[in-house]
């Protein structure tokens, strides 16, 4: 079984990312905590004390867990709408 996988871009939209962070894309929030990522694997391999702190810093989110449930509430939310 395959499984698909949705971009972070579809997820973190630029709208998200400006509404919740002071970065216009999740690739800029990413970079400008030092993190190389290219793909789900090294966004997963990142530790959690790492990316919840870059978090805390520079969004208005308590931790990475709530970053990306909420990301992925609205992107459900939006997906569900357009059908």
């Amino acid at each position: 079984m395959s499984e698909s996988l949705v971009p972070f871009s579809d997820v973190f939209t630029s709208d998200f990312m400006e509404k919740h962070t002071k970065y216009n894309s999740f690739n800029d929030f990413l970079t400008a905590g030092g993190f190389q990522v290219n793909s789900h694997e090294d966004l997963k391999s990142i530790p959690d004390a790492e990316i919840d702190s870059h978090v805390v810093k520079f969004s208005d989110f308590s931790s990475w867990e709530e970053m990306l449930s909420e990301a992925a509430k609205q992107y459900v939310s939006k997906k569900f709408k357009k059908q």
